[in-house]
């Protein structure tokens, strides 16, 4: 009977999952991005070229009155990987000094997201293939943050 109950428990874990699991997300194109954003109010600028040439494809920053998501379309899958790890471990060595924070963490397929709530701050890195978010605004701008996110898929 155990057994059987176990089993169950099993086969209802692996259904539930592959149909709200999603190992993989569509990363947003630039073009999507850029209307959203829009749509959201934000104003948008090219920085791509503050960055060194051939180190990125594009960097665009959407900008409002109270904060600044910064959408990067890296050369290859690698690159934004190493990106996404690289700030990670930034916000890591933060949430270590400050000594009270929190965070939500989320590697998987070909996605990850961070997400770090420390010194008053709210801050986020989230990768999709390619493509990277990088946020970083006071933790009153939390929610608004967390629900642009949702629209971007991110």
């Amino acid at each position: 009977m155990k057994k059987k109950v176990k089993v169950l428990v099993v086969l209802i874990l692996v259904l539930v999952c592959s149909t709200s699991c999603k190992l993989n997300k569509t990363p947003k194109d630039l073009q999507t991005f850029s209307e959203i954003m829009e749509a959201e109010g934000f104003s948008l600028l090219d920085a791509t070229d503050q960055f060194e040439e051939g180190s990125v494809e594009s960097v665009t920053l959407a900008v409002n009155e109270k904060y600044q998501i910064e959408f990067f379309v890296m050369q290859d899958e690698a690159s934004a990987v190493r990106a996404f790890a690289q700030n990670k471990y930034e916000f890591e060595l933060y949430e270590k000094a400050t000594g009270r924070a929190s965070y939500t963490s989320v590697t998987m397929g070909n996605h990850g997201s961070y997400k770090l709530t420390a010194g008053g701050d709210f801050y986020v890195v989230s990768r999709i293939e390619n493509t990277f978010l990088y946020i970083v605004t006071e933790v009153e701008n939390k929610d608004d943050v967390n629900n642009i996110l949702k629209k971007l898929g991110y």
